[in-house]
Protein backbone atom coordinates (compact mmCIF):
# COMPACT_ATOMS: atom_id res chain seq x y z
CA UNK A 1 0.00 0.00 0.00
CA UNK A 2 1.28 3.69 -0.64
CA UNK A 3 1.95 5.58 2.44
CA UNK A 4 -1.15 7.62 1.54
CA UNK A 5 -3.63 5.00 1.81
CA UNK A 6 -2.03 4.08 4.52
CA UNK A 7 -2.33 7.28 6.31
CA UNK A 8 -6.02 7.86 4.74
CA UNK A 9 -6.99 4.44 6.70
CA UNK A 10 -5.68 4.83 9.54
CA UNK A 11 -7.69 8.52 9.89
CA UNK A 12 -10.44 6.57 9.06
CA UNK A 13 -9.74 4.17 11.87
CA UNK A 14 -9.23 6.71 13.99
CA UNK A 15 -12.01 8.42 13.42
CA UNK A 16 -14.30 5.20 13.59
CA UNK A 17 -12.92 4.75 17.24
CA UNK A 18 -13.93 8.39 18.25
CA UNK A 19 -17.42 7.91 17.00
CA UNK A 20 -17.79 4.88 18.78
CA UNK A 21 -16.04 6.03 22.44
CA UNK A 22 -17.95 9.34 21.58
CA UNK A 23 -21.52 8.21 23.11
CA UNK A 24 -19.84 7.93 26.70
CA UNK A 25 -18.11 11.21 26.52
CA UNK A 26 -18.95 14.41 28.27
CA UNK A 27 -17.73 16.43 25.70
CA UNK A 28 -17.93 16.59 21.68
CA UNK A 29 -15.58 15.82 18.95
CA UNK A 30 -16.02 16.27 15.06
CA UNK A 31 -13.28 15.15 12.52
CA UNK A 32 -12.91 15.70 9.31
CA UNK A 33 -10.50 14.00 6.35
CA UNK A 34 -10.81 15.19 2.57
CA UNK A 35 -9.28 15.00 -0.47
CA UNK A 36 -8.25 18.62 -2.54
CA UNK A 37 -7.20 18.89 -6.02
CA UNK A 38 -5.26 21.83 -8.07
CA UNK A 39 -4.88 22.40 -11.49
CA UNK A 40 -3.31 26.06 -13.31
CA UNK A 41 -1.69 26.83 -16.03
CA UNK A 42 2.19 25.52 -17.18
CA UNK A 43 4.90 27.75 -16.68
CA UNK A 44 5.17 28.67 -20.32
CA UNK A 45 2.17 30.40 -20.09
CA UNK A 46 3.01 32.79 -17.76
CA UNK A 47 3.35 36.69 -19.09
CA UNK A 48 4.62 39.91 -17.37
CA UNK A 49 7.61 41.43 -16.65
CA UNK A 50 7.78 41.61 -12.81
CA UNK A 51 7.57 37.80 -11.90
CA UNK A 52 9.67 34.97 -12.69
CA UNK A 53 7.20 31.74 -14.57
CA UNK A 54 5.82 29.48 -11.19
CA UNK A 55 4.54 26.18 -12.03
CA UNK A 56 1.78 24.49 -9.87
CA UNK A 57 1.50 20.85 -9.84
CA UNK A 58 -1.98 18.61 -9.81
CA UNK A 59 -2.55 15.91 -7.83
CA UNK A 60 -4.56 15.43 -4.49
CA UNK A 61 -4.19 16.82 -1.63
CA UNK A 62 -4.88 15.28 2.08
CA UNK A 63 -6.68 17.62 4.19
CA UNK A 64 -7.35 16.87 8.22
CA UNK A 65 -9.97 19.33 10.30
CA UNK A 66 -11.64 18.97 13.83
CA UNK A 67 -12.91 20.67 16.80
CA UNK A 68 -13.72 19.50 20.08
CA UNK A 69 -16.39 21.32 22.58
CA UNK A 70 -14.05 22.09 26.06
CA UNK A 71 -17.55 23.98 27.55
CA UNK A 72 -20.50 24.01 26.99
CA UNK A 73 -20.59 27.25 23.72
CA UNK A 74 -16.77 27.13 24.04
CA UNK A 75 -14.88 25.22 21.30
CA UNK A 76 -11.17 24.37 19.60
CA UNK A 77 -10.98 23.62 16.08
CA UNK A 78 -7.80 23.37 13.81
CA UNK A 79 -7.91 22.41 9.64
CA UNK A 80 -4.57 21.81 7.71
CA UNK A 81 -4.26 21.12 4.30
Amino acid sequence: MTRTFRLAFLLCLVSLAVAALSGSAFAQANIAFGLSTITAPGASNANGVDHQPVSLTGGAYPGLSGDFEIKRHFCVGAEIF
